[in-house]
């Protein structure tokens, strides 16, 4: 496979450093990351009075901002969900496809700005779809509620508020990394005030790789364009358009054998040295927002949105002397989609408020595709043509309620499809005890039951109905710069299936030393299947500072990660299906420990991050045969540098 010519982007890292000489590169900057302040993310429109909203689906879920991940230079947004707790991002080989698993499960809704990104006919979401420079924020909803914005959302959702401008002066950011094998990843934002009721918002960027082992190359162009227009103080109107081009080797994970020869990968045999596929993906949404009534809390929000898909798959196509089985598969998804959202949001008193919403949605999904298959020097051929088609409707409404230091939140939601039609609902309740000045107690508890429909399209289609229930509880504690959190959580399915799952989340902040750290457990019958380890814990401990009379701000520290073992998770390149239990069982992989070092600084207008990966060297996959990055690098040593710039603003 043939990839696209990485090199003349060499010449970017230079062009950062000339630059930064120029520009004073030790101005006097307060810390606003440190402080969690978004000064350039969020910027008020010149008319205080426009609409400014984040593209939350819900103002009462967590969230994540950017300054979580910009100390750690991660490169995809699978890696940043993989710090939170109860995921688990299988990995199939450096810049291959990722899987999300979500506590066990892997239907976990993904949405950008409250559209959703998942395809109901492909398994799983492939994470190099959206670029790191892009997220402004991560919102997580609560299981016992997300069943209310989508069918894929099952287990959970993750939406990604990408980062939206709207300032006086011309503003642009860039985003460079270069890691192990070659790979480098660029990627620049720059946006334009047109007016001071227009303004443009244009991203491009680019991410290569040669690949560890064998057949692992990757080539991968995105660009992005978003047009943000108010007509007036109660109307706004966003036009994006997102495309992506991407060729990656589907070398089908390395050939099993001693723990020497996978290190090595001038040792290792891999199980396809000549698949590859092409994606070409094409996003498109308007979305409108209007303050029809006078309380800036209460917006309508239309959506029309657009994704169009296509993937070509080959196999042995470039080979001169063919051995096995040659393969031609092109596939081509259509997703059409409208939702349409109104909260109404009401202050009876100090104490009480409301916030009622209610929506709408519709999509049809389409998918086409071509299979063609011959063995060399014989007269057996395959062909195959065919395609699936099929709409989905849902009406919901969902009511929060505060009264003081108690929220209860509740929601129904009914889904229509040609056939079929089903009903959920769920609930979640919140209490606050405020024990003293300085700490604080809140007990959480919440559930939910409903059914959906899935679909499957690997070798053959077919479609299941599934039922769900979810009930969950834990607690939360506060105390000055301490937080911890326990929650305990049960799903069980239509076959009487239980999944038990718990996780704790501690932070501790202090003026010089951080702690954050985050345990999983598993439990249930989801022990049996070992597609999530019973046992997973994360943790980054690190060290800052300002020096240098506060031009320097400084952070250094330690990403630690340990699993118990789990079942090989496998993946099948030419249907692009993933599974969570190796046929034949009994390919376990054994406990993993792994260690990274880093240092981030801001200098100026940048920040500067260098990581030391994998300091043990160790082997270790969670996806049979795909090992995790070694260590390697610059000195074999210093395995990714990455630099993220602030400039013409």
């Amino acid at each position: 496979m043939k990839s696209y010519d990485m090199r003349p982007l060499h010449g970017i890292i230079l062009l950062f450093f000339l630059s930064l000489t120029a520009a004073s590169s030790f101005a006097q900057q307060s810390d606003t990351i440190r402080k969690n302040i978004p000064v350039k993310d969020s910027v008020l429109p010149f008319d205080y009075n426009k609409i400014v909203k984040d593209n939350v689906i819900s103002r009462y879920s967590d969230t994540t901002g950017y300054d979580a991940f910009i100390w750690n230079d991660k490169r995809t947004l699978g890696e940043i969900l993989n710090e939170k707790a109860g995921f688990l991002i299988n990995n199939f080989g450096g810049s291959s496809r990722t899987a999300i698993n979500y506590f066990g499960g892997d239907r976990i809704g993904l949405y950008r700005d409250g559209i959703p990104l998942n395809n109901i006919f492909l398994d799983g979401f492939d994470a190099e779809n959206i670029s790191v420079n892009e997220i402004g924020k991560l919102e997580e909803i609560s299981p016992s509620l997300s069943f209310l914005y989508g069918p894929y959302s099952s287990n959970g959702a993750v939406n990604i508020v990408t980062k939206d401008r709207f300032v006086p002066n011309m503003f642009s950011q860039l985003r460079y990394t270069q890691d192990r094998d070659g790979a480098l990843y660029a990627d620049f934002n720059i946006n334009f005030p047109v007016s001071r009721k227009f303004g443009l918002q244009l991203g491009l960027g680019n991410h290569g790789s040669d690949g560890h082992y064998a057949n692992s190359d990757f080539a991968l162009w995105r660009g992005r364009i978003r047009l943000n227009y108010f007509p007036s103080d109660r109307i706004n109107i966003k036009l994006n358009y997102y495309q992506n081009k991407l060729q990656r080797g589907l070398n089908d994970g390395l050939v099993n054998s001693t723990k020497d020869t996978l290190i090595d990968p001038k040792l290792a045999d891999v199980n396809n040295t000549d698949a590859y596929e092409k994606w070409s993906n094409y996003y498109s949404d308007i979305q409108t927002t209007l303050r029809l009534f006078n309380d800036r809390n209460s917006l309508t929000r239309i959506q029309l949105y657009t994704q169009n898909l296509t993937r070509a798959y080959r196999d042995e196509e470039n080979r001169t002397a063919p051995n096995g089985v040659f393969v031609s598969d092109d596939y081509h998804f259509i997703n059409y989609g409208v939702s349409v959202n109104q909260n109404l949001f009401v202050k009876f008193t100090k104490d009480i408020v409301s916030d009622l919403n209610a929506g709408y949605t519709y999509s049809y999904n389409s998918s086409n595709f071509d299979r063609y298959y011959y063995i060399p020097n014989t007269a057996e051929k395959m062909v195959t043509s065919g395609g699936y088609n099929t709409n989905q409707s849902s009406v919901y409404s969902r009511l929060d309620v505060g009264i003081a230091d108690l929220k209860l939140s509740g929601g129904v939601k009914a889904d229509f499809y040609p056939s079929d039609r089903f009903f959920g609902f769920g609930g979640q309740g919140e209490y606050l005890f405020r024990l003293s000045d300085d700490v604080s107690l809140k007990i959480i508890a919440g559930g939910s039951l409903y059914k959906y429909k899935s679909f499957y399209l690997g070798e053959y289609y077919y479609e299941n109905e599934f039922s769900s229930g979810i009930n969950e509880m834990g607690f939360a504690l506060a105390y000055d710069g301490l937080k911890f959190k326990l929650m305990f959580r049960n799903i069980i399915n239509d076959e009487n299936v239980s999944f038990k799952n718990a996780y704790a989340d501690f932070s501790y902040i202090t003026k010089y030393f951080d702690v954050l750290a985050n345990l999983t457990t598993l439990g249930g019958d989801a022990v049996d299947l070992k597609g999530f380890p019973e046992l997973y814990f994360k943790s980054d401990i690190s060290y800052h500072d300002f020096l240098f009379k506060n031009k320097l701000n400084l952070r250094t520290g330690f990403n630690i990660k340990y699993m118990s073992s789990l079942s090989a998770v496998y993946y099948y390149p030419r249907y692009n299906v993933i599974g969570y239990q190796y046929p034949g069982s009994g390919n376990y992989k054994g406990s993993n420990f792994n260690v990274d070092f880093y240092v981030g600084a801001r200098i100026g207008k940048a920040n500067i991050n260098l990581t030391f990966a994998n300091l043990f060297n160790t082997l270790f996959y969670d996806s049979y045969l795909y090992p995790w990055d070694e260590r390697g690098g610059l000195l074999k040593s210093l395995s990714r540098f990455t630099i993220t710039w602030d400039f013409w603003n």
